[in-house]
């Protein structure tokens, strides 16, 4: 009666779980761009929500101004001051807005001054669009 397992049983078992790992790492890395468009588009709703936010807090004018060469925005108070500068993730870029001069304005009813979208792409060609509505609601709507 065997008790044990023998080398060529154990290397077996070893080459069968580095092709299952393998597969799963390769499976993770592909999907990475689109992780990064979907938490990047998250990102950009939740800092135009902020900046309506503030926009009533303060009862100022606040603007979101998105740099599409540089992939990032500023948030910008009414005194015109930058509250936050976030860049985008390697690999994500702003590839479009409707924007007038590619700022998301908002009053001090929270409002948007001028109703828009803007477009995330990642390196794969994927795309997320969020729309802001006049009433300065925000959200994805791909």
């Amino acid at each position: 009666m065997r008790k044990a397992f023998t080398a060529v049983e154990i290397l077996v078992v070893i080459g069968i779980s580095t092709l299952f790992v393998s597969a799963g790492a390769f499976s993770l890395r592909a999907y990475q761009p689109t992780a990064a468009l979907r938490s990047a588009s998250r990102e950009l709703v939740v800092n135009l929500r902020f900046t309506s936010a503030q926009a009533v807090a303060t009862q100022l004018t606040h603007t979101l101004q998105l740099y599409n060469a540089q992939s990032r925005y500023d948030i910008v108070g009414g005194d015109g001051q930058i509250i936050r500068t976030i860049s985008l993730p390697s690999g994500i870029t702003i590839a479009q807005t409707s924007l007038p001069q590619n700022q998301a304005t908002f009053n001090v009813l929270g409002a948007a001054q001028d109703p828009g979208t803007i477009t995330l792409q990642n390196i794969n060609s994927l795309t997320s669009i969020i729309d802001i509505r006049p009433s300065g609601y925000v959200k994805i709507i791909q």
